[in-house]
């Protein structure tokens, strides 16, 4: 089991000590505390190491995964922290250490599969309240909506729990973003991924774990900043063809993650901080460092009402798959005639 991330200790702190405001009396403080520790200690014994075991081609969902989730939650919310009751930053926490675990039953619908994990670990602790409350933040994380839309975060809204108004939609919505940019090199193995242990189906997003920066949040200015680094001398890129399709897999993922960035922060104020998604892609050969004029690109809310809706490419030309790949190929036709 992890040592305590800087939000966990945020917690233990609120929840050892909680103030008259929070409508939570020490000895509740700490019985709550218990509870989690609890559930961390028994999640991190009996359900993250076997998730791997029945579904090997998923990338990394194990406690690694979750102290990420956890860190990125801290960041999301670091300076509003003391703006969240301590029954609020509970639900956060327990929130992030509940909400893959329906993964041990396999990818699909794997949001809605919790409740049985959820009781076996929980067991007598909890609450009927508490478990309703934290199953409908776990399952906003992703699928579909009571109204069979994408928009599961509308489902959700304020509710009490010991006396506390806690805001659900907040909470699923800071959860569902934080998990969102939890990626990079940690959620996978380099070495299964070099040797084909992984399907063609799920090796593209292993490959996308390899070269994916960790997203970096920048609270400051205001932005996710995504940063790809592709060698070119990487035997997946030995076919120009991939290397293309590569390209085109990570503008989807990156328009997804900013997709979800202007969803979540609709829904929650601590997220609307964050109004612009900075995107790079950059190549090496080997050590060398590859200029191919590609600068940052900006995601951000501006529209121009009337503009058509373009794709990635056309709105971005410098970075279309055709343009970078016969820039690739050139550099390669030297490398070769070297």
């Amino acid at each position: 089991m992890w040592e305590l991330t800087p939000l966990e200790n945020i917690l233990k702190e609120k929840l050892h000590t909680p103030l008259a405001n929070s409508h939570l009396s020490r000895a509740e403080g700490e019985q709550l505390y218990a509870r989690y520790s609890v559930a961390k200690g028994k999640l991190c014994q009996e359900i993250f190491p076997w998730i791997r075991t029945n579904e090997p081609e998923l990338s990394d969902h194990s406690d690694t995964h979750i102290i990420d989730v956890l860190r990125n939650i801290y960041q999301l919310i670091e300076g509003d922290i003391d703006s969240f009751l301590p029954v609020e930053l509970y639900f956060l926490c327990l929130g992030a250490l509940f909400h893959d675990v329906g993964n041990i039953y396999g990818r699909s619908k794997h949001n809605i599969n919790i409740a049985p994990i959820y009781g076996y670990i929980m067991g007598s602790l909890s609450t009927r309240d508490e478990k309703q409350y934290l199953l409908g933040i776990c399952k906003a994380h992703t699928g579909l909506g009571k109204d069979g839309t994408t928009d599961t975060l509308k489902d959700l809204d304020k509710c009490f729990f010991m006396g506390s108004q806690i805001r659900l939609r907040d909470l699923a919505a800071i959860i569902r973003f934080a998990d969102e940019l939890a990626e990079g090199e940690a959620r996978t193995s380099i070495f299964m991924l070099n040797n084909g242990f992984f399907s063609s189906k799920s090796e593209k997003y292993h490959l996308y774990a390899v070269n994916c920066r960790h997203p970096a949040i920048d609270k400051v200015d205001g932005r996710i900043v995504l940063s790809y680094d592709i060698d070119l001398n990487s035997n997946h890129f030995s076919d120009l063809d991939k290397l293309k399709e590569f390209i085109g897999f990570i503008y989807e993922r990156v328009l997804k993650l900013d997709q979800e960035r202007r969803y979540c922060r609709y829904y929650s104020n601590c997220l609307s901080f964050f109004n612009k998604t900075v995107f790079s892609i950059n190549f090496y050969y080997d050590y060398d460092v590859l200029d191919f004029g590609l600068n940052n690109l900006v995601l951000d809310d501006y529209v121009l009402p009337g503009s058509e809706l373009v794709s990635f490419e056309i709105r971005f030309p410098s970075h279309s798959t055709a343009s970078i790949t016969e820039k690739v190929r050139d550099y390669l036709s030297g490398v070769k005639n070297v």
